[in-house]
């Protein structure tokens, strides 16, 4: 038989528990029927948008998407082209708008949907000036790596502005021979992630880099990296390996974006509302620029 002394500290966490539950009356009733875009134009590729019809609410399965929309691009404020449904595979399900052109740094892009029974979507956006990446140097020589250390790289990111907003990667790229199971060789290419951690101004920012963050021109930003071993570079199966880095320049959008997705993905925080700049509809039509150097480790 319980004490009353137990009853009562049960009693005391019960209550704290039960403090610790929020209930929130969401009313569902003024769902907005509009439908969904997310594009990121990048001077390194060909335009493309990504096109979804709405979900209601605590509703479940994937997403269907329209095929017959009119999406018109514009450069500096002139008619471009259409953008037209997935130029490359008509036949497939994802949703995929193309227009074979490639967008220039520091221009004005501007879009405008239309889609029978759903609002009008307007959205426009500058890429940002060519970022270009600086000197890359790493903290001990790569020929001393030691798969038992954290091996750290260090690069400046070369602007003309004085602040902007960033993101970076890195990872390895692996050509391997693999036998497969009716004894014949394969080879196959993976591209794991490089980064540990990331500082920024040397204050520790992320895990693993996707973070867009804010920084002054000609500032280093340290990565410590997951290091391959020598056993595994030294191994008859690995036939290359090398290691890349990329840095992005974001638009103030895409920092945004990326924040606020980042942000709402905290199944323990507080609700957030995800950064949209779209006019009639949900998403995001943002911007960045790109640079990439690869070193050549095997």
């Amino acid at each position: 038989m319980l004490s009353a002394s137990r009853i009562l500290m049960i009693g005391w966490m019960m209550i704290l528990l039960s403090s610790c539950i929020r209930k929130y009356d969401m009313d569902f009733s003024d769902f907005n029927d509009v439908l969904t875009l997310n594009a990121e134009l990048n001077p390194g590729d060909s335009v493309k948008i990504l096109l979804a019809y709405p979900k209601p609410p605590l509703t479940h399965g994937d997403y269907k998407m329209p095929k017959d929309a009119v999406i018109r691009l514009y450069e500096d404020d002139v008619f471009l082209m259409d953008v037209t449904y997935n130029i490359v595979d008509p036949s497939a399900e994802n949703g995929l708008y193309i227009a074979p052109y490639f967008p220039k740094p520091g221009s004005k892009y501007a879009i405008e949907l239309n889609y029978p029974g759903y609002p009008a979507i307007t959205a426009e956006q500058v890429i940002p000036e060519q970022v270009k990446i600086g000197d890359i140097a790493f903290e001990e020589p790569w020929e001393n790596r030691d798969s038992s250390k954290t091996l750290t790289s260090v690069w400046t990111i070369v602007d003309t502005g004085e602040k902007g907003y960033y993101a970076i990667r890195c990872w390895y790229r692996l050509r391997q021979l693999v036998r497969l199971a009716d004894g014949r060789d394969s080879v196959t290419t993976s591209r794991p992630n490089a980064i540990r951690k990331v500082y920024v101004n040397n204050s520790f920012r992320d895990f693993n880099g996707a973070t867009a963050f804010e920084l002054d021109a000609n500032r280093p930003v340290t990565v410590d990296l997951n290091i391959l071993g020598k056993d595994i570079l030294e191994s008859d199966s690995i036939l290359a390996a090398s290691l890349s880095f990329e840095v992005q320049k974001l638009t103030l959008d895409a920092y945004l974006y990326r924040k606020t997705y980042k942000e709402s993905g905290d199944n323990y925080g507080e609700p957030r509302t995800v950064h949209n700049n779209l006019k009639g509809g949900l998403g995001i039509f943002s911007a960045i620029t790109s640079d990439r150097k690869t070193v050549v480790v095997k």
